[in-house]
């Protein structure tokens, strides 16, 4: 990755060339993304790899924009921060803020390139404008949200119809692929809970049965030992509550409804019957992204805008419910709560961290949800 020392003045003292300087060649790309680079891997504290990758993608989008606009890193000004902030129309407001604050801690990388900061144009001062107006003028994050219990009778019902359905043989095998992945993706948000980011990188041995019936090890993906042991406090720890992988929750074993394992294990035999690639490639994903995983196209894991709108679909077309992968998460957290787990039980088979009081949170959301919902608390 290319670097650049970030200094005002050079090793003589004098002043390093700027816009206002005859002999200063303007910022390129080049430079703005080394800037920034840097700025992201010297991040303290240090940033997650997820965190890495949405700002690096915002990153992207934030050139292609000053591009499309035609605007030089001389040229740019708090308008232009704010006309780019605005144009980001599927994020809500604090998604703006947060973005907002990382173009700003760009910004003062980059203008370290050139001169001592003058006015940064994406700094919060320079971006002001009266709350709710222009590139704020966007939704607040939404209060968490379950599904009712009539919503979930609906939904366990849809999915076995559409597991019936792939029993046939009318459908082409691409089609009677992708349906049978985004129900068994469905089915293992709303019957398992786990987390989004855990199904995108779940390997296909993460899915077993012994004497209790039907599991799922949510450690079973690739990179796992590498991830344990980054994580451990103790080197004699119980791998079962490791705390493992970037966005990840706890390692557990996660017992598998036996509805929901009939779902699952119909996917693995379509699943296999797709295009394998060669034996010598890794273990691959549960749910690939693309039906013939090759080595030369291996497409292992699933980006999370695609997750959205396979989930946000099949609820639409299959069951008439508007649904997103953390909804269906709440909901199976939900339901632990509804049959009277104890909020120990609730933080391990949710996987939140440790002392996080992730449990009591998602409790005290869940009983207002209910109390706005005319929704009882017990199952």
């Amino acid at each position: 990755m290319p670097t650049k020392q970030l200094l005002l003045f050079n090793k003589e003292g004098q002043e390093r060339p700027g816009p206002h300087n005859p002999r200063t060649a303007s910022i390129t790309v080049e430079d703005a993304n080394a800037a920034f680079d840097q700025w992201l891997i010297g991040h303290v504290p240090r940033l997650r790899p997820s965190s890495m990758k949405v700002y690096r993608a915002l990153w992207e989008t934030f050139l292609r924009f000053q591009e499309s606009q035609r605007v030089s890193w001389e040229d740019t000004t708090p308008e232009t921060i704010k006309a780019f902030l605005a144009s980001l129309e599927d994020s809500k407001r604090p998604h703006r803020e947060r973005y907002q604050s990382v173009l700003e801690r760009a910004f003062e990388e980059i203008e370290l390139l050139r001169k001592p900061l003058n006015q940064n144009p994406a700094s919060k001062i320079a971006v002001a404008v009266p709350k709710g107006k222009e590139w704020r003028d966007a939704k607040d994050n939404d209060p968490t949200q379950f599904l009712t219990r009539l919503d979930q009778i609906i939904l366990r019902e849809a999915l076995l119809k559409a597991a019936a359905k792939l029993k046939g043989h009318t459908l082409t095998p691409p089609t009677r692929w992708r349906l049978s992945r985004d129900t068994a993706i469905v089915t293992t948000l709303f019957a398992c809970g786990v987390k989004p980011a855990e199904l995108t990188v779940l390997s296909v041995n993460c899915i077993y049965r012994n004497e209790e019936g039907a599991l799922l090890d949510t450690g079973a993906y690739q990179g796992l030992a590498a991830n344990e042991r980054g994580h451990r406090q103790d080197p004699n720890q119980d791998a079962t509550h490791a705390y493992i992988g970037d966005g990840l929750g706890a390692r557990r074993i996660v017992t598998i409804p036996e509805w929901a394992s009939e779902i699952l294990e119909q996917w693995l035999a379509i699943r296999a019957l797709a295009p394998s690639g060669h034996a010598s490639m890794p273990i691959q994903r549960l749910f690939p992204g693309n039906r013939e995983v090759t080595v030369h196209r291996q497409s292992t894991v699933m980006n999370p805008a695609t997750l959205v709108r396979i989930v946000r679909k099949w609820g639409r077309v299959h069951a008439g419910l508007e649904l997103t992968p953390q909804r269906l998460r709440n909901t199976f957290g939900a339901m632990l709560l509804a049959a009277g787990t104890e909020l120990g039980e609730v933080d391990h088979v949710m996987g939140y961290a440790p002392g996080a009081a992730s449990a009591f949170r998602l409790r005290q959301a869940w009983l207002a949800w209910c109390a706005t919902h005319n929704e009882h608390t017990t199952a």
